[in-house]
């Protein structure tokens, strides 16, 4: 497999997480957010272990983009969780544990998936990954509590100010992804 074709999996994923994440957010935004994380994770789980099993590119180009436009709400709903958490000073632990969460896959989990795929073939990556999904999809079973709807904010409401601590977060995030 050549090198563009791999690349050209890769920019469907991302392309599709690029398309998807603003208008699945905007069409998901009144479902409850723990219901939504643990379907996402259920259909990532899904679909990268039949990533592992296409038995065709085309098949597996569909499947990789499926991955990306969900994926583009995995993130963000975890996010949004842990900015809900019920105690006011527990919520900054759980922001940065998601944070932390995404550090960790990207020091260990690509390098992981990389070995994990020249060692057992490019199908492994794909159930690893679906094994990962899958142990995600337990944790927030088992740890993340129920949390209502969010709050819909109207077109004409000005949001809040941001706080010292939001602006702190956002300035690591920043950082972090640039």
């Amino acid at each position: 497999v050549s090198v563009s074709t791999v690349a050209t999996l890769q920019s469907a994923f991302a392309i599709a997480c690029a398309l998807c994440g603003p208008l699945l957010a905007k069409f998901t935004s009144s479902l409850n957010r723990k219901h939504l994380l643990l379907s996402t994770l259920l259909v990532l789980t899904v679909s990268n272990l039949a990533s592992a099993f296409a038995l065709d590119y085309r098949t597996l180009f569909w499947l990789r983009a499926l991955a990306g436009g969900l994926g583009a709400l995995a993130f963000p709903l975890a996010v949004t969780l842990a900015t809900q958490a019920k105690a006011p000073e527990l919520r900054a632990r759980a922001v940065a544990t998601v944070y932390a969460g995404v550090t960790f896959s990207l020091i260990f989990g690509v390098p992981a998936g990389s070995l994990v795929g020249a060692e057992f073939g490019w199908a492994a990556s794909f159930a690893l990954t679906a094994a990962v999904c899958a142990l995600a999809f337990g944790f927030v079973c088992v740890k993340v509590p129920g949390l209502g709807e969010v709050a819909q904010v109207s077109a004409g409401t000005s949001p809040a100010p941001i706080s010292g601590e939001a602006k702190a977060y956002l300035l690591v995030t920043f950082l972090t992804f640039t």
